[in-house]
């Protein structure tokens, strides 16, 4: 109440009521009680959180925190933040010896915000991909330090080079580095040097956002193992391809999963292997007797086909499928036909 109205102070009969959290609450919006805090004594009442709550918005009362004894106990996160927004604390975090708290995350923010601190940082060998990409996003200039860009991976490098793009030249080593890095700055694509090094997930990667560079997947053999999942994404929002897709199996068995007109136009009914198979099937069950790879299915293959197909609970017995369901396959498959709930209890 006295956060939102200070006026109706004077009815307030609780005051010495009030624990720490109450009084660093109200403190926070309504500095001008202090005194009343003052009164009461309550300053004594806070513990570390309360602490941190105030002096994160208020950092004047930080010698209420010296006289009280305040900082002894802070934990590092709450020296980290705190130090973010208020740096003259520092002084403090020597005086409590805070900074050999700091693990790598800690020392990351705190050096994206206030870089002044690098100094004290003991910890540049033990900072991950994750904490070197965060950092330079805002502090280029700690790039000398860093001895992970071997551990990049698309996403730090997207993140990184959408604020640095100084550092492509750092990414040129890495392959599955350019497909991010070109996903979002594909004006650098005639940096990359490491086209022939792209394996699927990094055409996928790519050709996902940037249709423009089929050319290059042409040109090494992208194409070639693109699985159904990818095709499927691929072809949705990119319908363009379907040329692409008609040159490989798994590009054929998603077009037929959505266009099964084109039957008589598939040469690649050969090369079908058991997950195209499995995906083609469960949408499109009348292709059952095309199918040659029956015996190849895994207990994936088998569960995602029963789950939407369970007439060919027949095709399983035959083939001994039931035999490489394990747990996981047992609940994509009982979720959606518990009436094989039989089948495992009998393999237990």
């Amino acid at each position: 109440i006295l956060s939102i109205k200070p006026e109706l102070a004077k009815e307030c009969d609780k005051w010495g009521e009030f624990n720490g959290y109450d009084w660093s609450y109200l403190l926070k919006k309504r500095p001008r009680f202090a005194d009343k805090c003052d009164e009461y004594d309550a300053w004594s009442e806070f513990d570390t959180g309360d602490w941190h709550a105030l002096l994160e918005v208020l950092p004047q009362f930080a010698d209420k925190c010296d006289k009280y004894d305040g900082w002894r106990k802070f934990p590092i996160f709450y020296w980290s933040n705190l130090l973010q927004r208020h740096p003259q604390f520092a002084v403090k975090c020597n005086e409590y010896d805070g900074w050999r708290k700091f693990e790598t995350d800690h020392w990351s923010l705190l050096l994206n915000e206030q870089p002044q601190f690098a100094d004290k940082c003991d910890k540049w060998g033990e900072f991950d991909a994750d904490d070197w990409r965060y950092l330079l996003a805002d502090q280029p200039q700690f790039a000398d330090k860093c001895d992970k860009w071997g551990e990049f991976d698309a996403d730090d490098w997207r993140y990184l080079l959408a604020e640095q793009p100084q550092f492509a030249d750092k990414a040129k080593e890495f392959a599955s580095g350019w497909a991010g890095i070109l996903k979002t700055k594909p004006e650098l694509a005639n940096k990359c040097d490491k086209w022939s090094e792209f394996d699927t997930d990094d055409w996928y990667t790519l050709l996902e956002e940037l249709p423009q560079f089929a050319d290059k997947c042409d040109k090494y053999d992208g194409w070639r193992k693109f699985p159904i999942f990818y095709w499927s994404n691929l072809l949705h929002r990119h319908p363009q391809f379907e040329g692409k897709a008609k040159e490989f199996a798994s590009g054929w068995a998603e077009i037929l999963i959505t266009k099964p007109e084109l039957a008589n136009k598939c040469d690649k009914w050969g090369e079908f292997d058991a997950y195209d198979w499995s995906y083609l099937l469960a949408d499109q069950p009348q292709f059952a007797d095309k199918c040659d790879k029956w015996g190849e299915f895994n207990g994936y293959d088998w569960s995602y086909l029963l789950a939407e197909q369970p007439q060919f609970e027949d095709k399983c017995d035959e083939y001994g499928g039931w035999r490489k369901f394990e747990t996981n396959h047992w609940s994509l498959l009982l979720d959606q036909q518990p009436q094989f709930k039989d089948k495992r209890d009998a393999l237990i």
